[in-house]
């Protein structure tokens, strides 16, 4: 048996390590250079699917309801400085007055409306867009109306980004924007109001749901669901809630 000399060893050696070595260093500078949106990315899916179990622990909710949650990322729908909190159960200030409510409040109310797929589903409020989303993953199609004027060119630019292609936003500001296209199957309305909004309620079709939340003038909000069947109404509490105080009026 030859021994190898030892040039002959660290030659060889030499080559292996050249064939190794840049291997080696791709891996390590794609381990540090790993997309930082793909690292924020992966955070907030865990984020989020860590309080959706918290959610289900304390509510009842659909696999599609619970579904449709996931598949949104609240994050988007937030000013940047709020960012960091998008998965914290918590409603969150948005300012001028107006909250976004926490999400176990709001998939409360999504879960009561009970969304088919074949449903068209009209949203009226003070809304940044994100119970829209969540309920264009349910109905076959969403329409918005923003009562507070805002950035509407904008979220139709989000929506389009995240593909939500099923959700109408409205160029005008009042409850009977879609008044034109009613009846609709299921009616949320976004935000506390005084009373219930007739303008609204009269959109709603046979056999639909409406969920509004309503205030008292001690500011006490009660989120209702109300159910048309026929000639009868029904009504039914869901429980409190904490959402921006709003004014619904018609087009003059």
């Amino acid at each position: 048996m030859t021994l190898p000399t030892v040039g002959g060893t660290l030659s060889a050696m030499k080559w292996i390590l050249w064939a190794v070595l840049p291997a080696a260093l791709l891996l390590t500078v794609a381990q540090v250079s790993a997309p930082q949106d793909l690292q924020n990315a992966n955070g907030s899916n865990q984020k989020r699917n860590a309080l959706l179990a918290k959610i289900t622990s304390m509510e009842t909710l659909s696999k599609r309801t619970a579904d449709a949650f996931s598949a949104v990322p609240r994050e988007r729908f937030l000013p940047s400085y709020l960012e960091n909190m998008a998965y914290d159960d918590s409603s969150l200030p948005l300012g001028s007055g107006q909250t976004l409510p926490s999400p176990s409040d709001l998939l409360r109310a999504i879960q009561a409306l009970d969304v088919a797929s074949n449903d068209r589903v009209l949203v009226v409020g003070a809304n940044t867009g994100y119970a829209s989303a969540i309920l264009s993953r349910l109905a076959a199609k969403v329409y918005d109306v923003e009562l507070v004027q805002g950035d509407r060119a904008g979220l139709r630019q989000l929506f389009s980004s995240l593909g939500y292609d099923n959700i109408t936003v409205s160029s005008g500001s009042n409850s009977d924007s879609f008044a034109a296209i009613a009846p609709f199957d299921r009616i949320f309305v976004h935000g506390a109001a005084a009373e219930v909004p007739q303008s609204v309620f009269s959109q709603l079709g046979n056999n639909g749901k409406m969920i509004v939340p309503l205030r008292d003038p001690t500011s006490f909000q009660m989120v209702v669901e109300l159910s048309r069947a026929g000639g009868n109404t029904s009504l039914r509490a869901l429980g409190k809630g904490f959402y921006s105080p709003i004014q619904i009026g018609v087009s003059k």
